[in-house]
């Protein structure tokens, strides 16, 4: 189960567990409220995310984010995101806060996204984006990977389903030349974590 959760944020890597897929590179950190994530490198439009206090129509979870910090925490950059530049990844929860049981491995709950993103330069999207998410697909994840409408924003999008064991996932991934980011759903079909990373980037997503 630890394997499929790690896929399922792919090509970021949860601290759940020693994955060879993950590299050392840098680690994400719940960003304080409204604080941006790094600037883009000079040469293009600038563009900052930043993580309000509502996105997509969520409230902010705090408290989520305190529970699940070593999942939010274990968003590291892999190999691929490295070769486009990806630097530092923020993470956020978004949705109605969540009793969780003491034991579950994952303590999301059924209403929340997961929300992860950095700005970066980018000069093939579309390109990057498969390249970035290729090893979700392989390696006997079972993972299924299908383009989506990336929305307003423009750029590629893609979102990666997976199910094993009775953990069902849906993460949903965008890239454009400024910007990578990724909402995930450990309940809702890869239909509503696409609509909801489309609302959600929307809302985080700002040019400086």
């Amino acid at each position: 189960m630890r394997r499929i959760v790690a896929y399922a944020l792919a090509p970021m890597c949860l601290a759940l567990g020693a994955l060879a897929a993950c590299s050392s590179g840098a680690t994400a950190r719940p960003s304080a409220p409204g604080s941006p994530a790094n600037s883009t490198p000079a040469g293009g439009s600038a563009h900052a995310i930043s993580f309000a206090e509502k996105a997509g129509g969520l409230t902010r979870d705090h408290a989520g984010e305190t529970i699940n910090q070593g999942l939010l925490q274990g968003l590291n950059t892999t190999a691929a995101m490295s070769k486009y530049g990806v630097g530092k990844l923020k993470g956020a929860i978004y949705g109605p806060p969540y009793a969780a049981d003491p034991h579950e491995l994952i303590k999301i709950g059924p209403g929340q996204f997961v929300v992860a993103a950095a700005t970066v330069r980018l000069d093939d999207p579309k390109t990057a984006l498969r390249d970035m998410l290729k090893d979700s697909t392989s390696t006997g994840s079972g993972g299924t990977l299908t383009d989506t409408d990336p929305g307003p924003l423009g750029g590629s999008a893609s979102c990666l389903s997976l199910t094993s064991g009775g953990l069902k996932v849906n993460a949903c991934y965008w890239a454009d030349r400024t910007s990578f980011g990724s909402v995930t759903s450990f309940a809702k079909d890869v239909t509503q974590t696409a609509e909801q990373m489309r609302k959600i980037r929307t809302d985080i997503e700002r040019q400086t």
